[in-house]
């Protein structure tokens, strides 16, 4: 039992901190003015040159979408890590991401927009 719950435990360290780093990254690359909006808590929402990229929550899953006209479209959904009640959040600088794991433990990521004024 103990290297089970060892195993399991592992298994969700690794699905939050691919849910951070994907955040990180994310968020680091599309660091422009204008180029990130939240919709409606659910819905985060990257807009590039040519398409938009929407992250949400999806059957128990982070999910990353490809769209040239940014409508969510289930099937077309890569998943990212396996977290659940996905909500994002624009306050000033800030962009906060809240989600919880498999164990339901709350886990939250607060990143600084330096497009949007934010100081290093």
């Amino acid at each position: 039992r103990f290297y089970r719950d060892m195993i399991a435990r592992s298994n969700t360290d690794l699905q939050v901190n691919t849910a951070f780093s994907y955040f990180n990254n994310r968020l680091k690359q599309n660091d422009m003015r204008g180029s990130i909006e939240v919709r409606d808590q659910a819905i985060l929402v990257f807009k590039e040159s040519e398409n938009f990229i929407l992250v949400y929550e999806y059957d128990g899953y982070l999910v990353e979408q490809n769209s040239l006209d940014d409508e969510v479209q289930n099937d077309a959904a890569q998943r990212i890590a396996r977290v659940s009640d996905v909500r994002f959040e624009a306050k000033g600088h800030f962009v906060i991401v809240t989600f919880k794991d498999v164990d339901g433990e709350i886990h939250t990521i607060s990143y600084a927009l330096l497009s949007e004024g934010a100081t290093s």
